[in-house]
């Protein structure tokens, strides 16, 4: 049995989660669980499925260092992403910025989509 936190926000989970398979979806929820099991918390909190989330879509976070110049130009480039988000009306808020290089991607900016488009 799965107890997520009284804190994790299902709407935004739901809003995250649209289309994803059901097998991706026990993916996420068994990768948190795993994590919150591993440090002995008795339900899983939204940092583990958001991390889990990451896991699934993009890939495994790297280790290989980049260097100062490269994160440098990662924050920008995935802040102009952020930037233009927020200056667009028609734009999907922006959930999530990151530096933090996983799969091929060096940073990634997540949006959420407010409500069903399709």
């Amino acid at each position: 049995k799965l107890v997520l936190d009284d804190k994790v926000n299902l709407k935004t989970l739901a809003r995250r989660t649209a289309g994803m398979t059901g097998a991706d979806l026990a993916n996420i929820l068994n990768i948190a669980a795993v994590r919150s099991s591993a440090e002995n918390l008795r339900c899983i909190p939204t940092k583990y499925l958001e991390e889990a989330f990451d896991r699934v879509v993009v890939g495994l976070e790297r280790r290989n260092p980049m260097s100062e110049q490269e994160k440098k130009l990662t924050a920008y480039h995935e802040g102009g992403h952020t930037l233009v988000s927020i200056g667009n009306s028609g734009a999907d808020p922006v959930h999530k910025a990151t530096i933090m290089p996983r799969g091929n991607a060096l940073g990634v900016t997540w949006s959420i989509p407010e409500r069903e488009k399709y």
